[in-house]
């Protein structure tokens, strides 16, 4: 299996997770809040952005492979697409089970999200079978499978963190939600840094070969 894999599996991950967040949110209170303190609505978005751009380097990774000629895998193409939009069907799974109780914009803007690396995951897989074959294609080796996996579990890792802080947010003060989003961020920051990763170590991987 090749960085297209790899590609699929960030992909699937991501979606996944920001469903994951969405699906947290709640509906806003009536009440005005200061607004230099983080809502859980603020948050959320803010982790959207975390987790997509795990899927979105590891499209990065999928692209060069492609456009340095290298040797795509046979059924690589099918996989890339058909993680990215089973990924992307599970996450708006996830939203479509708490429309009643999520936050209307965090959904609105969060499909949006969702949607990014679904269509950049066929998209993936177009440019594959459309490249031109007039050049050699080169064999790319390298454990890309794994760290496909590995993107997938920290995407996934950043989801449940975001929405477990995003649930602990509901109904505290605003000392309490200051404190929740500094403490969270650094922590998704961290499991981001491992989601990422795997797809740095593709594109060396790749641009070495």
């Amino acid at each position: 299996m090749g960085p297209l894999v790899m590609t699929g599996l960030a992909a699937m991950g991501a979606t996944i997770g920001m469903g994951w967040i969405i699906a947290s949110t709640s509906r806003p209170a009536a009440e005005t809040r200061d607004r230099r303190v983080p809502t859980a609505s603020s948050f959320a978005i803010i982790v959207l952005a975390f987790c997509q751009s795990i899927a979105i380097l590891a499209v990065v990774a999928g692209l060069l492979a492609i456009f340095t000629y290298g040797r795509i895998e046979p059924g690589d193409q099918v996989l890339v697409a058909g993680l990215a939009v089973i990924g992307a069907l599970a996450g708006a799974a996830l939203i479509v089970r708490a429309r009643g109780t999520a936050d209307p914009r965090v959904v609105m803007i969060g499909s949006s999200f969702i949607g990014g690396p679904a269509v950049l995951g066929i998209v993936v897989a177009v440019l594959s079978l459309t490249v031109s074959d007039v050049h050699p294609k080169h064999p790319i080796e390298g454990p890309f499978a794994l760290l496909g996996v590995v993107s997938l579990g920290a995407a996934l890792a950043v989801g449940a963190l975001g929405a477990r802080a995003i649930r602990s947010m509901e109904g505290a003060d605003d000392i309490t939600i200051r404190a929740i989003s500094s403490r969270s961020i650094s922590r998704i920051a961290l499991v981001q840094i491992a989601g990422i990763g795997p797809s740095i170590v593709a594109i060396f991987l790749v641009m070495t070969r």
